[in-house]
């Protein structure tokens, strides 16, 4: 997975400010342009007119400021989850030819020593890896016997690529959780606002369901779409949860 370099980053930057920009001035243009909303404590682009440019505005708006960026957001993070998935499968391609390269060696280090009278060249500590198994008694009882001591080096080399296998499953786990959650929080954030505008635009009777409070409450829940991504990053990141774990059990002690 390559890095962006910083000038793509720049032109990411750019190109998002001017997109918006661009979105925004077409509004200012317009004959209504901005006026206050819900409980008037906040301004909006007119979406009770019903001329043909307010319209046109209205669909431009929906298509450009939530069908694209949720289009763009599912197409990234599962571009994202796939790209941590081939690497995962390489890297497990990559173990196995590791463990048939180092299960060959232990069959000649075996055989060479068998040949010699030596015995098979054995550390302890490689089945000391198994400890805490609950398989670790029977890999003593197996290791303990001359001829089967390789077999105890497959098992922990097969243990290391359970655990490899595991925690790689989890990583793949965590970023498919992250990607839901983020999809979700967009679409509870943008989603009721962008509903309520197409009903008052395109809506009969709307005297009876768009009122003040309809129309404040789906502003108030798309205005927290500024603070929910560093919300999500702090309690999905393993490092930010076990420093607010150890904080509060630190109040706690107080």
């Amino acid at each position: 997975m390559q890095k962006f370099s910083f000038r793509i980053k720049i032109i990411c930057i750019a190109f998002t400010w001017l997109y918006s920009t661009f979105l925004i001035t077409l509004q200012l243009f317009s004959h209504n342009g901005f006026v206050l909303e819900g409980m008037l404590t906040s301004c909006s682009f007119d979406y009770l007119s019903r001329d043909v440019y307010t319209r046109t505005y209205m669909l431009i708006m929906f298509i450009g400021g939530f069908i694209i960026p949720l289009k763009l957001i599912l197409i990234f993070y599962i571009l994202t989850k796939n790209e941590i998935k081939q690497k995962n499968k390489y890297f497990f391609r990559m173990n196995s030819t590791e463990r048939s390269r180092t299960l060959n060696t232990l069959i000649f280090i075996e055989q060479e020593s068998s040949t010699n009278d030596i015995g098979p060249v054995y550390q302890p500590e490689v089945c000391l890896a198994c400890e805490h198994s609950k398989f670790y008694e029977l890999k003593k009882k197996i290791c303990s016997l001359s001829k089967k001591k390789p077999l105890c080096r497959q098992n922990t080399i097969n243990l290391d690529l359970s655990r490899n296998y595991f925690y790689l499953f989890h990583r793949e786990k965590r970023v498919l959780k992250r990607i839901i959650l983020n999809v979700t929080f967009f679409c509870i954030a943008w989603l009721p606002y962008a509903i309520m505008a197409l009903a008052a635009q395109f809506g009969n009777d709307i005297e009876n369901y768009i009122t003040p409070l309809t129309t404040s409450v789906p502003a108030v829940i798309a205005k927290v779409s500024s603070i929910y991504n560093p919300i999500l990053y702090t309690l999905t990141h393993r490092d930010c949860k076990n420093y607010y774990r150890k904080l509060l059990q630190f109040k706690q002690r107080k």
